[in-house]
């Protein structure tokens, strides 16, 4: 058996800020997206986008996003946006997976830049999150 290689492989940085930037606005667009797919005029919507590190050693990050819809400072009940929501992931061709904690978990059935979304209801609204895949 041979040890690994302790050597890091090179990075080409420029190609990898343009995968990352790519990937800022996909999630961006999934998230505002499911923003405009809840339904409720005047609702805001601004992401938290961010890059997070990947379990596999040999990729630097992947892009990660978080969206607060506080839907119940705008009607009593999330249900219609929640299932707005789904509906709009499930058009645009993804797939409940899994559930966990109350939080569904979506995946792509084709090759989508978001290979991850998930949505829970919360008491301060719903909260969905998308992520890409590892990069670099």
């Amino acid at each position: 058996m041979r040890a690994a290689d302790p050597t890091p492989h090179p990075v080409d940085e420029a190609a990898l800020a343009t995968q990352l930037a790519a990937d800022t606005e996909s999630v961006t667009h999934f998230l505002l997206a499911a923003a405009e797919a809840a339904g409720i005029p005047g609702i805001p919507a601004a992401p938290d986008v961010f890059a997070g590190q990947c379990s596999n050693p040999d990729t630097l990050s992947q892009l990660q996003g978080t969206l607060l819809l506080p839907v119940f400072d705008y009607v009593d009940s999330a249900d219609d946006a929640y299932d707005a929501i789904t509906a709009s992931w499930e058009a645009d061709g993804y797939t409940s997976s899994d559930q966990a904690m109350g939080t569904a978990i979506y995946s792509p059935i084709t090759d989508q830049p978001v290979v991850q979304a998930s949505i829970r209801g919360t008491s301060e609204g719903i909260r969905v999150t998308a992520m890409t895949a590892c990069a670099g």
